[in-house]
């Protein structure tokens, strides 16, 4: 029998199931480049050799022109196969003849391996596990590990430059903050005005900021209860005719500080 075949096969169970069921002693050979050659050797010896409905009449042919090509390839195969046996074999005698070579000698070979570094994504995760804020707390926590022997995050900060580290801690503390910020994005304004309602007010009646505010608006002869009034229906009503509010006047005069306050609640959105 002579198949052509698309992959390799292993055929020593159906070899011993024909010689055990049906006593047919089958061989099996992968030394032809083609299916002319093998076809010649299935059919030289035996005269009443069966052939599928419709098999090319390959008696009087001299094979296919590919035939030197196939020949080459199936060589090389051979010589690879051989070149990879004999490199296994040279390997373990080599392993088994440095089983008594200097421990001091195989550590120095071991810790000459490259060593992995650290990837963004895995100092990402460092500075949201630590609390990092900015580039100056990464610089200390990485000093310290630093002394500490540990010196992959010393070498990621240096070799990947300052814009780099300031974009993974950038990026970092957005993802940790991006659900929340989608939710919160997925809320109107007067949802927001009730959640902030359950929440203790950020501008304490007795704090500093309280009193420097109502100090900043008397300077300015500006009603505290109409300046409340206005961005409490800016809040609820959101921006349109009559209801924005704007604040003039000079550089460092308060402007920012009567408003930023706002930017500190829990429910304030991130950036």
């Amino acid at each position: 029998m002579c198949l052509k075949l698309d992959r390799n096969q292993w055929w020593l169970r159906a070899k011993t199931f024909l010689h055990k069921n049906y006593g047919i002693s089958a061989h099996f050979t992968s030394v032809h480049a083609n299916y002319y050659t093998a076809w010649k050797y299935v059919t030289k010896e035996d005269r009443h050799s069966v052939e599928s409905e419709g098999h090319p009449d390959l008696n009087d042919s001299e094979g296919p022109s590919t035939s030197k090509a196939h020949m080459a390839n199936r060589n090389r195969r051979i010589k690879r196969v051989c070149k990879r046996q004999f490199v296994e074999e040279d390997t373990d005698t080599f392993l088994e003849q440095s089983d008594g070579d200097n421990p001091e000698e195989s550590k120095s070979k071991q810790s000459g391996k490259k060593r992995k570094r650290l990837s963004a994504y895995k100092v990402s995760e460092i500075i949201l596990s630590k609390g990092l804020r900015n580039r100056t707390e990464l610089l200390a926590f990485s000093n310290q590990q630093r002394e500490e022997g540990k010196t992959d995050l010393a070498e990621f900060i240096v070799n990947r430059g300052k814009k780099v580290v300031n974009e993974v801690i950038a990026t970092a503390w957005e993802m940790e903050s991006a659900q929340r910020t989608q939710e919160r994005q997925g809320k109107t304004r007067i949802e927001l005005l009730r959640d902030a309602y359950q929440h203790e007010c950020t501008c304490n009646a007795d704090g500093e900021w309280h009193y420097c505010a109502l100090q900043l608006l008397a300077n300015n002869n500006i009603s505290v209860d109409n300046f409340a009034n206005c961005v409490k229906e800016l809040l609820t009503k959101g921006r349109g005719k009559f209801r924005n509010v704007m604040l003039t006047g000079p550089a460092n005069c308060g402007k920012t500080f009567l408003l930023n306050l706002l930017n500190k609640h829990p429910l304030a959105s991130h950036g």
